[in-house]
């Protein structure tokens, strides 16, 4: 499949800012996100633990495993993270 951006890099949510995107929050953190381009989601897949500010939280003590699905036909991601590890 080949596709091609009509809009400028303002209306972009993966390079620009636009009104109501999620990634100028993203940004802010050191880690590792996936992208669903069908609904653009973001799942952090938490290899550093931070709080709502941005400010990595060291020695958490935490693990997770997060399962995400993206609807029939779309697939799903399973990450596993322990933050104190990365």
């Amino acid at each position: 499949m080949s596709l091609q951006s009509s809009i400028g890099k303002e209306q972009c949510f993966i390079c620009g800012t636009p009104a109501g995107g999620l990634l100028e929050y993203y940004r802010k953190f050191d880690s590792i996100g996936i992208i669903h381009w069908a609904d653009m989601s973001v799942t952090d897949t938490r290899i550093r633990k931070y709080d709502d500010d941005g400010n990595e939280k060291i020695d958490s003590g935490h693990m997770s495993t997060m399962v995400n699905s993206f609807g029939e036909d779309y697939g799903s991601i399973m990450t596993h993270s322990q933050p104190d590890r990365c």
